[in-house]
């Protein structure tokens, strides 16, 4: 798994195409300090429309996410108000993101947003009362998940770029 910290080109692909879409996967539980060996990448399928039946979802391409103690405390199946993460499924947390598509009233194709998000190229958001939109957009994006989040102040931003 390769980091860049540029921010990534546009979607290369077009409405209703199914495309590739890199996940980073929980491995391993995390005893004391994350590995590399704790997580891997997979690729899987994503349609770049949202599927029907799914009323007021978002799709977005992520753009940053961040690892904070939150999403530490999750990779390592402590008792918290939320489940841990679920072995072979992908990581989630905050981010930042660009909306593809959306059947939801707030959310219009083309804006920018942050909040819960998945760990992965693309993200199917089906509930998305934990995404808000960017306002100031001469700020760096970083920050709406670290200053301008309102959130845990997380150890590490990444912009994640998938190499294979």
């Amino acid at each position: 798994m390769k980091l860049n910290t540029r921010i990534p080109p546009e979607s290369t692909g077009k409405m209703g195409e199914e495309i590739s879409n890199k996940q980073v996967i929980l491995s391993n539980y995390v005893k004391t300090s994350l590995k590399e060996s704790d997580m891997s990448l997979r690729t899987s399928k994503i349609q770049l429309k949202i599927p029907s039946g799914c009323e007021g979802a978002v799709l977005v391409k992520n753009l940053y996410l961040s690892i904070d103690p939150f999403i530490l405390a999750l990779m390592k199946n402590q008792e918290l108000e939320l489940p841990s993460f679920t072995l072979d499924s992908p990581i989630y947390g905050f981010g930042v993101s660009k909306v593809q598509d959306s059947s939801h009233p707030n959310f219009k194709t083309g804006k920018l947003v942050w909040g819960f998000t998945g760990w992965e190229e693309y993200s199917l958001i089906k509930d998305p009362d934990q995404l808000f939109k960017v306002q100031d957009k001469d700020l760096p994006l970083s920050y709406y998940i670290w200053i301008l989040g309102e959130f845990l102040e997380p150890l590490v931003i990444i912009d994640f770029k998938f190499h294979a």
